[in-house]
């Protein structure tokens, strides 16, 4: 059985489902070569005020596994305010505050990092502190 969207995240009922990257994406880190990847994103709810989502990255040509993310989507309610809390399989952490325009239409070229994908307003980790109190 399905559960009922929350109220809450009505806004972003939008993102609900699988998407996947096209065309791949462009990696460049300062310890490695370029590459390229592909991404495939799942988005779901369980019916709690937040979204669930998990990022699965693969070589677009081996298929061959790279990193994973997985963690939520928050919005403060009855404001554009909405927050990305994630952990990758590297031990990354990222917790972000994006603020969307009035219509909730983030900015999605492509799913490839959290970097690239949205307009951050800030990213940094001691939002990590504020996030109960601010959502």
């Amino acid at each position: 059985e399905t559960a009922q969207l929350n109220p809450v995240i009505e806004p972003l009922s939008w993102m609900l489902g699988t998407w996947l990257s096209d065309p791949p994406g462009d990696g460049t880190f300062p310890s490695m070569k370029p590459f390229q990847y592909l991404e495939e994103v799942h988005i779901s709810h369980v019916g709690q005020p937040m979204l669930n989502f998990s990022f699965n990255a693969f070589h677009p040509d081996t298929k061959k596994p790279m990193h994973r993310e997985c963690g939520f989507i928050r919005i403060q309610p009855d404001t554009n305010k909405v927050a990305f809390i994630s952990a990758q399989n590297t031990g990354i952490k990222l917790i972000a505050l994006v603020v969307s325009n009035p219509s909730f239409e983030l900015n999605f070229p492509a799913f490839r990092t959290f970097s690239a994908i949205y307009s951050f307003v800030f990213v940094n980790d001691w939002f990590e502190s504020i996030v109960d109190i601010v959502l």
